[in-house]
């Protein structure tokens, strides 16, 4: 518990006033709770004596009146520090919700090649859920249950020691026994919390990947596989619950033995009349008051244990180290010179380390256009990630107009460069939200002149809501060349001073790239253009020609040059212009050439 207060204690600071005065309301509401064995022993010993006088029936009625406001009084300061507690704990759950979103989109890109985004939802939803639950009601309980114990065993001992010593004897044994049950649930509640984990990502990627799954009539193996990461989360929620189980049973048997002690030893004290029936009543009151936080204790330690598990889940985001920004970072406009000097890079995913570039030498000036060329997993993508800084490198460096790319403002940076990549994702929002995504109080007019500059405004005009049409989650309510062109027009829209088209016409037909390669022609002047392509008909648009092969520039030129220089090159090329009767083989003896 002290391991929350301790780390999210900035989250706490804004609301600690509501959450101290409903820690104070506690307080004097748990205070009220000890004065009720004292009017019950009160009334057996200045009440029933008189009962049948004239002066008994209103004495009655005044000791029940009391006991009437004090408890109005309890409920009202009951609801006083629910609301404190409830209302501190939204406002914090919000906060943390907030700067868990706010630091997964400043977390580097490769974070999240070694991160589950199934497991990412289940921390920044049921972990956060815990944390709020933790702050409403594990700490209040907590709170109560510890003053509880120490205030009534306190009262026990005022009252009657020798039945206080009787009635505690066993309570060495029930501590020792929650602070073992309390250890072992710690253990069993990391490992729900991580196998919960692992099935939200399951469930993410399953329903990411639905289409997937239909088309290769894979759901009965994929039913399986998540039947049996359930079957797995269900054992771990039944071994947690079998320690709460076996903790409950020692609790009622120790409370059912004091009881009965109590009973015979108090009666007999009762008899010898060493106490008074009324004090004997008391004490049997402030045993009943400490039966409440000795069944708590168990759930509550258990409660405590879950909460500080997703404390630390969310701890592991919240100290991910942010994307690099330099102390005084650079903002101008920028013109487009980029230069790479040795620079390798190595990818880091959930299988290990891979390198994916070598000691690349690429110098690109001004409004040049460069295509990248090369089979998959050669390393293009890549490439071209690293310029705005989506990726840094392991080795070398990039310098843009002379200045290292690690000075430049990121904000300053990102925005003057357009990346259309060839994984095309759109929201589930109007195309015409999707179009305007990365500019800031665009116009209609603008929208609707990036979409005829991409070849897209007739087929929207077309549909029934026309811009504001809505798309579906991950734009699946259009074709991959639909939404290849929304994403170039999206890129238009922002009218940067360096264009990466990554297999941007990757998903359109030919007759549909040809009028892109049109409005591209018109966009890429004075622009610095980086094309990754595997169509030579795109290749071609470019100045220089790039070949990479084992993320290793193999050759670069023009495509007159190349196509007589380079053996792979040209297989590439008249594979395409299907003059290559198998092309797998020579390819790859292609590639044994360079």
């Amino acid at each position: 518990m002290f391991y929350i207060f301790k780390h999210f204690a900035p989250y706490l600071a804004p609301y600690k006033r509501a959450f101290g005065l409903a820690v104070v309301y506690t307080l004097f509401q748990n205070g009220l709770n000890y004065l009720l064995p004292q009017f019950i022993g009160g009334i057996f010993d200045h009440v029933f004596p008189y009962i049948k006088e004239e002066r008994g029936l209103s004495l009655l009625l005044a000791w029940c009146g009391g006991i009437l406001f004090l408890g109005f009084l309890r409920a009202f300061l009951a609801r006083l520090g629910i609301f404190g507690f409830e209302g501190s704990a939204n406002y914090i759950a919000a906060d943390l919700r907030n700067a868990m979103y706010q630091k997964l989109h400043k977390a580097p890109l490769s974070y999240y090649g070694a991160t589950r985004t199934g497991d990412l939802m289940s921390r920044l939803t049921l972990d956060v859920e815990m944390m709020r639950h933790f702050y409403a009601f594990i700490f209040s309980h907590a709170f109560t249950c510890v003053l509880t114990l120490v205030a009534v065993i306190g009262l026990m001992f005022l009252t009657s020691w020798r039945m206080a010593l009787i009635a505690l004897v066993f309570l060495p044994v029930i501590i020792v026994a929650l602070i073992r049950f309390s250890r072992q649930t710690a253990q069993g509640v990391k490992k729900r919390q991580e196998q919960a984990g692992i099935l939200n990502a399951v469930l993410q990627e399953n329903i990411t990947g639905i289409r997937v799954v239909k088309s290769f009539a894979t759901e009965e193996r994929e039913i399986e596989k998540f039947t049996k990461e359930n079957r797995e989360l269900k054992k771990d929620n039944l071994r947690v619950n079998l320690l709460n189980a076996r903790m409950f049973p020692l609790l009622i048997l120790f409370g059912g033995i004091g009881t009965l002690v109590v009973l015979g030893v108090g009666g007999r004290l009762v008899y010898q009349e060493e106490i008074t029936f009324g004090t004997f009543m008391a004490f049997n009151s402030y045993l009943g008051l400490l039966g409440w936080p000795l069944w708590m204790l168990s759930p509550t330690l258990s409660h405590i244990k879950q909460a500080e598990g997703s404390a630390r889940r969310l701890l592991e985001i919240l100290r991910i180290p942010e994307e690099f920004q330099p102390g005084t970072p650079l903002r101008r406009k920028m013109r487009g010179d980029i230069c790479f000097e040795n620079v390798s890079f190595e990818y880091a995913d959930l299988e290990g380390e891979t390198n994916v570039l070598e000691k690349i030498n690429l110098r690109i000036v001004p409004g040049e256009k460069v295509a990248v060329i090369g089979l998959t997993g050669s390393g293009k993508s890549t490439l071209v990630n690293l310029i705005p800084r989506l990726y840094r490198p392991t080795a070398g460096r990039i310098t843009l107009d002379g200045v290292d790319l690690n000075d430049w403002d990121l904000g300053s940076l990102r925005r003057q460069i357009s990346l259309v990549d060839q994984e095309t994702f759109l929201f589930s929002t109007s195309i015409g939200e999707n179009i305007a995504f990365g500019v800031d109080d665009t116009t209609p007019e603008q929208v609707i002149k990036a979409a005829q500059k991409a070849r897209i405004h007739d087929f929207i005009v077309a549909l029934p809501q026309q811009y504001n049409t809505i798309v579906g989650e991950r734009g699946v309510g259009l074709s991959g060349g639909q939404k290849q062109r929304v994403a170039i027009a999206r890129a238009l829209l922002t009218d940067p001073k360096i264009l990466i088209l990554d297999d941007s016409t990757s998903s359109v037909d030919p007759e549909t790239e040809k009028d892109i390669q049109e409005s591209l022609k018109e966009l890429m002047a004075g622009r610095t253009t980086i094309i990754v392509t595997q169509r030579m008909s795109m290749a071609r648009l470019a100045d220089r020609i790039i070949l990479l092969s084992s993320g290793e520039i193999k050759a670069e030129g023009k495509h007159d040059c190349l196509y007589d220089s380079n053996q792979y090159y040209r297989l590439l090329h008249d594979i395409q212009l299907k003059q290559v009767e198998r092309p797998e083989e020579e390819l790859l003896r292609g590639l044994e050439g360079l």
